[in-house]
């Protein structure tokens, strides 16, 4: 594509890398180099800088005003400040769950709009570091037809930005406390308590819907390394090291 002039931007942590090296355009994501195969810090700074880059070209491109574009950096500082606290009640609600999760066959992420790649990086992270069924489903797929699958005793995990879609999603929920034992929601803001059940965890960050990914994914990966720890599961070795050199999927 660089030959025939069209314009290649590479996002990577590592300048030195093969992909760095026939790059003509280089953004640096401003990280040192993970050290572990199943990367964690590098899911959310690469959202991290796509986010910045959309929104300096949103302003840019006359998009959005630059009182909208204001807000949502002091959105994003907001949520920069209470990644903390974030972390804290993470850790205390695996802490309370980790023996539900460490015992479930079936795990099923569900999330929209924004929320949903982060539904699918639970599906990744606990497939690759817990070696266990997980899927990652988006609000109206699981509800075209995933559901019928279900069984009492699998895990379904809401993950809920506080959207357009909450009052579906709270539909849902309420179908599937019926005929599951174990329902979690990771709300992105404070919730009326009285709809809370002991499964909950809900941040309290009044943010944007669209910023919601930036801090969702940290109690999965917390819940996803405990139970790799619980399940002796050797993070710094492949499962299956003859994959990569038979396909040659990786460099």
């Amino acid at each position: 594509m660089q030959k025939n002039q069209k314009m290649v931007v590479a996002l990577t942590s590592e300048k030195d890398s093969p992909l760095a090296r026939v790059s003509n355009r280089v953004l640096e994501m401003g990280m040192p180099v993970e050290e572990m195969p199943y990367v964690s810090a590098g899911y959310s700074v690469t959202i991290l800088d796509l986010i910045l880059i959309a929104l300096v070209l949103s302003k840019k491109l006359g998009k959005i005003s630059a009182e909208e574009d204001e807000k949502y950096w002091q959105l994003i500082q907001e949520i920069t400040k209470k990644l903390p606290q974030v972390i804290k009640q993470g850790d205390q609600w695996v802490e309370k769950h980790v023996d539900d999760f460490s015992n479930a066959q079936r795990i099923t992420f569900i999330g929209y709009g924004a929320a949903y790649g982060v539904a699918r990086e639970g599906e990744t992270k606990f497939t690759e570091a817990v070696r266990n069924n997980a899927w990652g489903k988006e609000l109206e797929e699981y509800m075209h037809g995933p559901y019928l699958g279900l069984h009492a005793e699998d895990i379904i995990v809401f993950i809920e930005p506080n959207g357009k879609l909450a009052d579906r999603a709270q539909l849902l929920r309420k179908f599937l406390k019926q005929h599951v034992n174990h329902v979690y929601t990771i709300y992105a803001n404070q919730v009326n308590l009285s709809t809370l059940t002991t499964g909950d965890l809900a941040f309290e960050i009044a943010t944007d819907e669209l910023l919601a990914a930036l801090f969702l994914t940290v109690p999965i990966h917390l819940m996803a390394y405990r139970l790799s720890q619980i399940k002796g599961v050797d993070l710094e070795h492949s499962a299956y090291p003859d994959f990569d050199q038979i396909t040659a999927s990786k460099i």
